[in-house]
Formats: C-alpha cells, structure tokens, sequence
C-alpha cells in the first residue's frame, strides 16, 4: 500500500514540473480485509446430507419387520382381552347360578314354611264347632293337597279319620249326611288317586246311609277304560276298604269301586246302577233292595250276601262268586252270566 503512494506522489511530481495542474490525489482508505475463521481458511469438507428416511435400505427392510411385531403384539392384545372377557363371563355365569340356586333354595323354604301354616291352621279349623269353620278347614287342604303333590297322602288320611271320627255313630233314620262329612267325602272322590302313595281310602264302619257320590258327570256312561274320577285309583291294592261300613240308601250310581271291600256293609236301598265294582269284596253285604241295574260286578265275590229284592237288570255277572248269596225276589232279567 505505501509503494503505491509513493507511486502517485512521483506522478503528481512530474506533472507540475511540466505545467499541468496537479490533481488532488485521492484518498485512499486502507480497507480492512476481512478475518476468516480457521474453518473458512481451511478448505470445507464435504458433508453428506442426512438421508431421507425412505431411501434408506436399511431402513427400508426393519420397517417391515417394525410393522410385523406391532401387529403380533396388537394380536397378543386382542387375544389377551377376548381370554379376560371369557373368563369374567364364565366367572359372572357361575355366580348367577349360585344365586338362582340360593334363591330357589330360599323359595322352596318359604313355599315349605307356608304349607306348614297353611296346614296348620287347616287343620285346627276342623276342630272348631262352628260348621262353617270346618267346611273351611275341609277346602282349604283340598287346596294344599293341589298344591302340594307330596302332602296328598298325608291329608287324605287326615279327611279320612276325620269322616271315620264324625260318623262313628249311627244316625237318625233318613237322615242327611252331615254337610262336612259330605264335603270331606267328595274331597277324597275327587282326588288326583294317582298321587295317593301309602294312602288307602278307610272308612270302615262309618255311618254313611242316604250319603250321596256321584264321581262322574250325571247321565255319563261308565267306559271300562275311563278312569277319571275314580273313587280310589290304584291297581297295586285294594281301592278302599268299607268293610262294615253303613251305606244304607247312599247314592253310589256310576262310582268306582273296583278292588274294594265291602264286606259287611249294610247297602240296603244303596243305589248302585252302573257302578264299577268288578273284583268287589261284598261277602256278607246287605244288598237287600239296592239298584245294581247296568252294574259291573264281574270277578265280584257275592258269598253269602243278602240281594233279595235287588235290581239286577242289565248287569254283568261274568265270573261272579254267587255262592250262599239270597236272590230271593231279585231281578236278573238281561244280566249277563257269561
């Protein structure tokens, strides 16, 4: 920078010795170069550009193998989930059933507890003097023995003792049935005897003269097969047994009494027109007068019974035991012997 300044000066110097003006030399400010940092004096390496993620290979192959294990570990999740949710539904299942259980369990208990009373009180009513109390007491074990299959037997000897108890004693000539007797006495006619068990109808020596049982609808045909309404249903043993039972005038017309015994039983003016009574135990029964018109007497044994007098038109005598029976009087026309 000075070697040029002199340079000028030598010039400017001529020129004035040749009569030329001399210019003002300019001015000259020494510009400062700029400093550069080391890294700019230093020659700049080449950097490499980060690569983009998508053009990598190497990148390009784990992404696949990143997705695969998202996937398999989304999978475990579901299944893992879907195992939870069974196993809470199969757990909530067990303990609804527990509590149904519990709860039928509480139910059969208090069922139980109210037959108990119901029974109970039943049953004091029948004691009570008061007529209409124990007609009440009668239906309301009819209606427990409905309700309670496993308690019929048990309240059918009940309603059996209770008409034994009550006509133990012989009554008024062409006197009615008491009307609880008779409300007692269609109970047992009208009975499920399918449910009877260990129960057998006794009324041995009752006093049931002028009573009237009418199991069927009137005017209804007694069918062989038909066993609805029987008096006592079973085939396992004998239906009832009225053995001394006093029968006399009762309206028995079209009642079951297969099986039975009636042996000794007083049914004089009895009305038995088409009644069951096939394989019938009446040895020494008083018949005298009865109405066995249409009646199934078949397998009957009639040893030494009194039938003078007795309607037997129309009935059926097939292998009956006639044998010292009293047919004086009797009418037979139409019966059939064979």
């Amino acid at each position: 920078m000075s070697h040029r300044r002199t340079q000028q000066l030598h010039r400017a110097g001529e020129r004035a010795l040749q009569g030329r003006p001399v210019r003002a030399a300019r001015s000259v400010t020494a510009v400062p170069r700029p400093r550069r940092s080391p890294a700019a004096v230093s020659p700049a390496t080449p950097r490499h550009a980060p690569a983009e993620p998508g053009n990598d290979p190497e990148s390009q192959a784990a992404q696949p193998q990143r997705l695969d294990w998202a996937r398999r570990i989304e999978l475990i999740a579901v299944l893992v989930a879907a195992v939870v949710s069974v196993v809470g539904l199969l757990y909530s299942n067990s303990q609804v059933r527990d509590q149904l259980k519990v709860s039928r369990q509480e139910l059969g208990v208090t069922q139980e507890g109210q037959i108990t009373d119901r029974y109970t009180a039943a049953v004091e009513n029948l004691g009570d003097d008061a007529m209409d109390v124990r007609l009440g007491g009668i239906y309301a074990l009819q209606r427990i023995m409905e309700d309670s299959p496993r308690d019929h037997p048990t309240i059918a000897n009940v309603l059996t003792t209770y008409i034994r108890t009550r006509t133990d004693k012989p009554r008024k000539k062409d006197a009615a049935v008491p009307a609880d007797v008779h409300a007692a006495l269609m109970v047992l006619v009208f009975r499920d005897s399918r449910l009877d068990d260990f129960f057998t109808l006794d009324l041995r020596g009752a006093h049931l003269s002028n009573v009237e049982l009418r199991p069927r609808r009137p005017g209804k045909k007694l069918d062989p097969a038909d066993r609805s309404g029987a008096f006592l249903h079973r085939q396992d043993r004998p239906r009832a047994d009225l053995s001394g039972a006093y029968l006399a005038e009762a309206d028995l017309s079209d009642a079951d009494l297969s099986g039975a015994k009636l042996s000794n039983t007083d049914l004089r003016g009895a009305d038995l027109s088409v009644a069951n009574l096939r394989g019938v135990n009446l040895s020494r029964a008083d018949l005298s007068g009865a109405k066995l018109r249409g009646a199934f007497l078949s397998h009957a044994d009639l040893r030494d019974g009194d039938l003078s007098g007795t309607n037997l038109s129309g009935a059926f005598l097939s292998d009956a035991d006639l044998r010292g029976a009293d047919l004086r009087g009797a009418d037979l026309r139409g019966a059939h012997r064979g």
